[in-house]
C-alpha cells in the first residue's frame, strides 16, 4: 500500500479529487517537475482540437470489397496491419467522424491502454478508428510533431492519466485532454523534437512499403500471388469433408482442405519444406527462465506475445541473471506467436523479425524461433511467414484445446516457395532495409521522447 501526504494547494489545483492514486502515481516527481517548471506553457485547448467518434454497433465483414480496415484501441500501435478486422462499409454514414487521416494524433481513452498516443502514419491514412480513440488535430500543422511527442511521452501519459474517472473500466474524455498544460520551450527546441517524431512515423511507413514489396516478390517469383484479405472466407466454411487420417492427428482442423489447397499451389509452383530452411533443432519455442523484475534501465526488455507486433513495445524489465544465452535471438530470426486462440485479429500464428536493435531484447518462451540455415535466407523466410498464405498454413497445424500450440512436425512440413538465388537476395535486401528503417525510427522517436522530458528537467 502506498502512503503519502498531499497539501491543500495540490488538492485545490487538482479540483479536489479524492482518489489517492491520482496523487501517488509512480511518476509523481515527473509531474511535479512540470508544475515547477519556470518556462512558458500552453493549454492543449489553445493548440489543438480533441474529439471522439460516436459509439456505434460494429458490423465486421470478411471481404475488403465490403469493408474498411478497422483500428481499435488495443491494436492501434501494431507494426503490421495485415489481418486487421474489416468494418462494413454499410456504416459509411459514420465514417467521416471515425476516419483516421495522416498526421492526426490519436489517443486511447479507456481500458488497459488508456492514454497511449501516436501520430497517424501514411500507411494508416483512411483507416476507420474506434470510438475509443480521441482524435487530436493541431491548429498549426508545424507543431503536430512536438504535440504528438509530448502526448506520447511519459510526461504526457501521466499527465492525462491524472484525469481518469470510472470504476472497473477507466476513462478519459476530450475535455480532459483540453485541460493539459504543454511545456512550450523555444521554437528551435520544439522543431527538433517534432521533426524527430514525424521522421520516425515516416520511416515506419516506408518500412511497411518495403516489407509488402518483399512478400509480393516471394510469390511473384514462382508465379503466384498471396491471398487477399477476403479470399480465405470466400472459399467457404468447412462443415464436412473427407480426408485421409494421419498417424499423428485425428483433428479435422489439421486436415483442412482449404489449407491443403494453399499448400498444394505452393508445392506445385516449386517449394521446399520449412524444415529444410532452418538450422537443425531450432524450429521450436525458447527455453523457460526465471523472471526477476527490476527497475527500468536495468536488466533486459522482456517481450511477450502481446507486445510482439507493436512498433514500440512496452516491455517488462527483468534481471539478465538466470536467463540462458539460448533465450536471446540473433538478427535475422523470424518469430511466430506460438500460443493462443483462433481470433482473426489475434497475434497467434503471426510473424515478426529480429533486427539489430531488437536482438538485444529477450523474447518469451511462448514465441517460436525460426533460425535460417543460411544468413541470406532470413529475409526470404520472414517475407513468406508474414504472408496471409503462410498464416493460414501455420494455424492449420495447431494442436491443443483452449490455448492452441503448434505441431512441430506439421510446422516443419509447411511448403516455402523456392526462389532463385537472385530473387532471394533481392528479398533479403528489402527486408534488411525495412528493419534498418524501423530501428532508425525507434531511435528517432526515443530521441524525441527523451527531449520532451529534458525540457522540464533542465530548469526544475
Amino acid at each position: 500500500m502506498l502512503v503519502g501526504r498531499v497539501t491543500q494547494k495540490r488538492l485545490v489545483h487538482r479540483e479536489r479529487r479524492l482518489n489517492a492514486n491520482s496523487f501517488l502515481s509512480q511518476d509523481q516527481a515527473l509531474l511535479d517537475s512540470l508544475q515547477m517548471w519556470s518556462g512558458p506553457r500552453r493549454s492543449m485547448s489553445d493548440l489543438a482540437t480533441a474529439t471522439k467518434g460516436n459509439i456505434f454497433k460494429r458490423t465486421y465483414v470478411l471481404s475488403p470489397a465490403l469493408g474498411s480496415t478497422y483500428v481499435s484501441a488495443a491494436d492501434m500501435d501494431r507494426s503490421d496491419y495485415a489481418g486487421s478486422r474489416l468494418i462494413s462499409n454499410a456504416q459509411c454514414a459514420r465514417f467521416d467522424e471515425l476516419r483516421l487521416t495522416q498526421n492526426m494524433v490519436v489517443m486511447t481513452r479507456s481500458g488497459m491502454n488508456l492514454g497511449w498516443a501516436m501520430l497517424v502514419r501514411r500507411d494508416m491514412d483512411g483507416f476507420i478508428g474506434s470510438d475509443d480513440l480521441i482524435r487530436i488535430t493541431t491548429h498549426d500543422s508545424e507543431e503536430r510533431g512536438y504535440i504528438a511527442a509530448f502526448l506520447a511521452s511519459r510526461l504526457g501519459w501521466f499527465s492525462v492519466r491524472q484525469s481518469i474517472s470510472g470504476g472497473s473500466v477507466k476513462h478519459i474524455e476530450p475535455p480532459d485532454v483540453d485541460r493539459l498544460q504543454v511545456p512550450w520551450p523555444l521554437k528551435g527546441v520544439r522543431r527538433r523534437i517534432g521533426d524527430d517524431f514525424v521522421r520516425a512515423a515516416e520511416l515506419r511507413a516506408n518500412s511497411t512499403d518495403l516489407i509488402r514489396e518483399a512478400t509480393d516478390e516471394v510469390f511473384s517469383c514462382v508465379g503466384l500471388q498471396d491471398l487477399d484479405e477476403g479470399e480465405w472466407a470466400r472459399r467457404g466454411r468447412e462443415l464436412g469433408f473427407v480426408a485421409r487420417v494421419r498417424q499423428r492427428t485425428l483433428r479435422a482442423w489439421n486436415l483442412s482442405k482449404k489449407a491443403a489447397g494453399i499448400a498444394y499451389g505452393i508445392q506445385h509452383a516449386g517449394s521446399r519444406p520449412l524444415g529444410d530452411f532452418v538450422m537443425p533443432g531450432t524450429l521450436r519455442k525458447g527455453p523457460s527462465f526465471d523472471r526477476i523484475p527490476v527497475a527500468p534501465g536495468y536488466g533486459v526488455h522482456l517481450i511477450g506475445q502481446r507486445q510482439l507486433l507493436r512498433f514500440r513495445p512496452r516491455p517488462k524489465h527483468i534481471a539478465k541473471r538466470g536467463v540462458p544465452a539460448s533465450a536471446f535471438c540473433a538478427p535475422g530470426t523470424t518469430l511466430i506467436a506460438a500460443r493462443g486462440t483462433f481470433g482473426e485479429a489475434e497475434t497467434y500464428g503471426r510473424a515478426q523479425y529480429v533486427s539489430e536493435l531488437t536482438s538485444a531484447w529477450l523474447f518469451s518462451n511462448d514465441i517460436l524461433r525460426i533460425v535460417p540455415r543460411e544468413p541470406h535466407w532470413s529475409g526470404w523466410l520472414y517475407a513468406f511467414m508474414r504472408s496471409r498464405a503462410a498464416f493460414r498454413m501455420v494455424r492449420a497445424v495447431a494442436t491443443g484445446s483452449k490455448q492452441q500450440d503448434l505441431h512441430p512436425i506439421g510446422l516443419a512440413e509447411i511448403p516455402v516457395p523456392k526462389g532463385t538465388p537472385d530473387a532471394m537476395e533481392r528479398v533479403n535486401e528489402l527486408v534488411h532495409k525495412a528493419f534498418d528503417l524501423r530501428d532508425e525510427a525507434y531511435c528517432a522517436e526515443s530521441s524525441a521522447l527523451d527531449g520532451v522530458l529534458a525540457v522540464v528537467s533542465e530548469d526544475s
